[in-house]
């Protein structure tokens, strides 16, 4: 009955400073949840979709390949390789909404029965319940040309097969989502077209010859025996097969997860970050409101301890007062964030490829909230220690703590000036509260700082971020199919746009140590 009356005086007499700390704790468990959702369920959903679409421990990206079947049988014959599926597809420049992209888009085939591929609705807000039947003529592409050209339903996707006007133009029949490379930060795209349109594409680079611009080429998905790394996997492969004579990249599957939670580890590190510093706040807030509590109620707390109220009791009120505000915010939050979880996710869908599933990590989430809880409770432990100190005579007559010594003299108060005065005054006398609220402001200035220069690079839709991935910075790139004189090149350039600067660049691919890159060579 003595702790039930005794907090509720409390919790009446600081509903200011303790209806503050509970919003602070809602944002905080908000933005904490938010990002813990996004997060976990984006790195499993990617995780576990790229097994179910049957991509292997390694996926290798080869173009020209002669004689495809050679190539699978001499993978099938290293003992490291348990099983190879082949993706067929045609690497190919593309235009949308009068916008050239700079990485070559792949064509994929997709047949009605094939179940590799999710397909969302038109509000992009869930799936299908039945993958779609692609007509000729139309496309699906990825989710995050929405964010990256604007697209819509209806436009035309313009695949440019072979020079003097050797093209397909598509129709966008809808949006899919892709796991592997559907990120707008990630420049490779596929497209998925109807049969008819793929074997037509192939009759057009055939009949083109060297005035092809796109080329036919494959995903080789490769399943390796377990506990064997994949540089050693890349390693055998590109000493005892002819694979690295086609190929363009290999990837395994940890660095395609890896390009696809580029944006979610960079923007769930900036929201925890803000998480953090609001927690840091809170703390400011609590070391604020228990100081003035005492220092307010220095001789209320006396009269209680001559009336035996121990100080171990009067330490638990303001513990369960403080921690009442705490745990209410960090629920609120909670709430918050399960209840907006799936417009967070749908928001994202544009940008990510993907559409997260909305689950909150009930275990994750528990346990951050219970090690918030516990720092928050040491802290405030710690605080509220100063109470035990309090002497209860020296109390009920008035006088502070024997022990605090002034070491300077107070600014004296004068008629000119007064404002000033007592605004120096109080600062004087409250250095420990003034200093807290700098570090409050500090913090907020400094992480408004990061969140500008976080936000010019990585640029609008992420472009920013791309840009550092080039070599050199440029505005114009250009590529020679066949036997073409860098000299023309140049003077076809000039006569659109004068040269201030060129380079000339090859980007071979490399094996360093079992791993294989895509190297920039510049002159």
């Amino acid at each position: 009955m003595k702790y039930k009356t005794l907090v509720r005086a409390g919790m009446r007499r600081h509903k200011g400073s303790l209806s503050g700390i509970f919003i602070l704790m809602a944002l905080v468990s908000f933005v904490m949840m938010t990002v813990l959702m996004v997060w976990s369920n984006s790195k499993t959903y990617v995780h576990s979709e790229l097994e179910r679409m049957r991509f292997g421990d390694l996926t290798a990206w080869v173009s020209e390949v002669p004689d495809m079947e050679h190539v699978e049988e001499e993978l099938q014959e290293l003992e490291i390789i348990e099983q190879i599926e082949t993706q067929e597809m045609i690497y190919t420049s593309y235009e949308l909404n009068g916008e050239e992209s700079d990485s070559e888009g792949q064509m994929i085939p997709y047949g009605p029965d094939e179940g590799r591929y999710r397909f969302f609705d038109a509000a992009l807000d869930g799936y299908l319940e039945t993958a779609p039947v692609i007509r000729p003529g139309e496309v699906y592409v990825p989710a995050s040309f929405v964010s990256m050209f604007g697209a819509g339903i209806g436009d035309e996707l313009l695949l440019r097969i072979a020079r003097e006007g050797g093209g397909l133009a598509l129709r966008i029949a809808g949006f899919y989502e892709d796991p592997a490379m559907g990120s707008s930060m990630i420049g490779m795209k596929g497209f998925l077209v109807n049969v008819g349109d793929y074997e037509n594409a192939e009759m057009q680079i055939g009949e083109s010859g060297i005035n092809a611009l796109a080329r036919p080429g494959a995903m080789f998905h490769i399943d390796t025996q377990e506990q064997v790394s994949a540089a050693e996997v890349n390693t055998q492969i590109s000493q005892k097969t002819s694979l690295s004579e086609y190929t363009e990249f290999i990837y395994s599957r940890e660095t395609m997860e890896g390009f696809m939670m580029i944006l979610q580890n960079a923007l769930g590190g900036i929201l925890l970050a803000f998480a953090v510093i609001l927690l840091i706040a809170v703390m400011v807030v609590i070391a604020h409101s228990i100081n003035s509590t005492i220092a307010s109620d220095y001789v209320d707390l006396g009269i209680l301890k001559t009336m035996g109220v121990s100080g171990r009791m009067l330490e638990r009120v303001q513990l369960i007062q403080y921690l009442a505000a705490v745990t209410a915010g960090m629920l609120a939050g909670s709430i918050i964030a399960a209840l907006t979880e799936s417009q967070v996710c749908q928001a994202t869908l544009t940008t990510i490829g993907v559409l997260i599933p909305s689950d909150l990590p009930v275990m994750g989430g528990v346990g951050a909230v219970l090690l918030v809880i516990l720092l928050l409770t040491v802290f405030i432990l710690r605080k509220v220690s100063k109470i035990g100190k309090i002497a209860p005579l020296e109390a009920i007559q008035g006088r502070m703590d024997p022990d605090r010594k002034i070491k300077k003299r107070r600014p004296v108060i004068r008629k000119k000036y007064i404002y000033l005065n007592l605004a120096v005054r109080q600062t004087v006398s409250g250095k420990r509260r003034y200093a807290g609220i700098c570090m409050i402001a500090l913090l907020l200035v400094f992480f408004s700082s990061v969140v500008g220069r976080m936000d010019s690079w990585l640029g609008q839709d992420g472009k920013g971020m791309m840009d550092a991935f080039n070599p050199a910075d440029h505005d114009i790139g250009m590529q020679a199919f066949g036997n073409v004189r860098v000299e023309d090149m140049r003077e076809q350039m000039e006569e659109i746009t004068p040269i201030t600067d060129t380079y000339l660049l090859a980007m071979p691919a490399v094996h360093l140590s079992g791993a294989s890159c895509t190297a920039n060579v510049t002159d």
